[in-house]
This record gives C-alpha cells, sequence and structure tokens, in this order.
C-alpha cells in the first residue's frame, strides 16, 4: 500500500476507521505519522491531517517511526522556527474604527493558535455589517464541509460580549455566493421532479441557513411548497405538492 492520507479527529478515530477498511495479513502492521494536529475550540473543530502506511512488522520503517524519542532529540525537534508574519491589509476601514481594529486583532490570534496557514485579506465595514475576507493555501479547513465551519466561526465571534450588537459574516474567494447558487439550482431541479412524477422529494440534511435559501427558492414556484422534518443536526427540507400529503 503507497502512503494515504487522511482527516480524522484523532489517531484513534483513524485506527477504528482503518481496521473497517483494511484487513491486515499477519506479518503486517500500520505505521501512521500525524502531519496535522487536530484543533478544537468551544464548538468549533478542525480535523487531523494523517499519513498512513502499512509495512512488514519488524521493518525499518517501523522501527524508525516508534523509535523512542531521546532527550536530546527532543530539544532539536521541539524548537520551531517561527513563521514569518504575513502582512495584513485592512481596507476601507476608518482608523477610529476600534470596533473593526480588535476584530482584526481576534481573528489574528484565533488563526494562530489554530496554526492555520490563512490571513485576512481585508476588512470592509457598511452601517453595522463587518465583512471579513480571509485568504490562504488552507482555507478549506474555515470553511468547513458545506461551509459549516465557516458559520460556526462567525456564531463564535458574534458571541462575543464586544461583537453582541454588529453582523459579522467571513468569506473566501465568494464562497457563499457559489454555494447559494448551487442550493438554488437544486431546488429548480428538484421541483421539476417533484412536478414531473407528482411525488414529494426528500433532500439530504444540511444547516438552517441553507434550507432557508431552499425555501426562498421554493416559495416563488407556484403549486409547490417546503417542509422541515427531524432534529439538527440532521433536520432536512421535503419537497412536495401542496395540499398532497
Amino acid at each position: 500500500m503507497s502512503e494515504k492520507i487522511f482527516h480524522s479527529k484523532s489517531e484513534a478515530e483513524l485506527r477504528e476507521r482503518i481496521k473497517e477498511l483494511i484487513t491486515l495479513a499477519e506479518d503486517e502492521t500500520i505505521v501512521i505519522k500525524e502531519l496535522k494536529k487536530p484543533f478544537k475550540f468551544l464548538f468549533f473543530s478542525m480535523n487531523g491531517k494523517y499519513s498512513v502506511n502499512i509495512v512488514k512488522k519488524g521493518s525499518e520503517k517501523e522501527k524508525i517511526v516508534n523509535k523512542p524519542v531521546k532527550k536530546e532529540q527532543v530539544k532539536k525537534t521541539n524548537v520551531k522556527k517561527e513563521k514569518p508574519v504575513k502582512k495584513q491589509v485592512v481596507k476601507a476601514v476608518s482608523e477610529k474604527d476600534k470596533k473593526a481594529d480588535r476584530l482584526n486583532i481576534v481573528i489574528k490570534e484565533f488563526l494562530a493558535t489554530a496554526n492555520l496557514n490563512i490571513s485576512i485579506k481585508e476588512i470592509t465595514v457598511t452601517d453595522n455589517i463587518y465583512k471579513v475576507e480571509l485568504i490562504g493555501d488552507e482555507i478549506r479547513y474555515i470553511i468547513g464541509e458545506k461551509g459549516i465551519s465557516l458559520v460556526s466561526l462567525e456564531y463564535l465571534l458574534m458571541s462575543l460580549e464586544e461583537f453582541k450588537n454588529v453582523k459579522i459574516f467571513i468569506d473566501s474567494n465568494n464562497y457563499k455566493e457559489k454555494r447559494e447558487n448551487i442550493l438554488r439550482e437544486l431546488a429548480q431541479k428538484t421541483a421539476k421532479n417533484v412536478i414531473k412524477t407528482q411525488r414529494k422529494i426528500k433532500l439530504n440534511p444540511m444547516p438552517s441557513r441553507e434550507r432557508k435559501i431552499i425555501h426562498e427558492e421554493i416559495s416563488k414556484i407556484e403549486g409547490l411548497e417546503t417542509i422541515s422534518v427531524g432534529v439538527e443536526p440532521k433536520r432536512c427540507l421535503i419537497i412536495k405538492l401542496k395540499n398532497k400529503k
């Protein structure tokens, strides 16, 4: 087996997953190397990154990975070179806007704690809405599956006392707009199938923000309606003909 890359909440969870996926011979074992530590802060979490290899028991590769670290080695491996701080630009923000400056600092501290190669491209302020544009090689970790991590980070920031009275929107490369277009296309396509088959269709579970977009799109189509079923996080929408069970 060539080296495979997996993302998981922990090495223990990954080992359990691998047991279900791979059957090892008696003389084989799994070598897992942590490439990026998992990160969790309140309800925001990010999976760790691991490389996985199947090797022969007692092989040099297994010995190297499982070899105890000597004290002399600890001194060397624990010394990390400080990464050069990327210059961050905050545009369209007044120097007097202390709240925008504070938001900039809080997000930078969060990204540093998560050890993510992400920086703030710009912060713009319109009325009481603060829009933050992020860039970086690891932006996918902040976006998360279907943008859930992005929304969680927004909620986390707006739950802080200093930002309770403002709206914070975080985006990267117009992800939210692209995702909204995908959802509206899904709603239109599903609506056509419901009308054609005269049968209701149940969509996959999605966050409340995404269900709202689907609902808005279906409300424009005469003769159709949506109903929500289930409980979070598996709550989903059913698109159906009006007045039909």
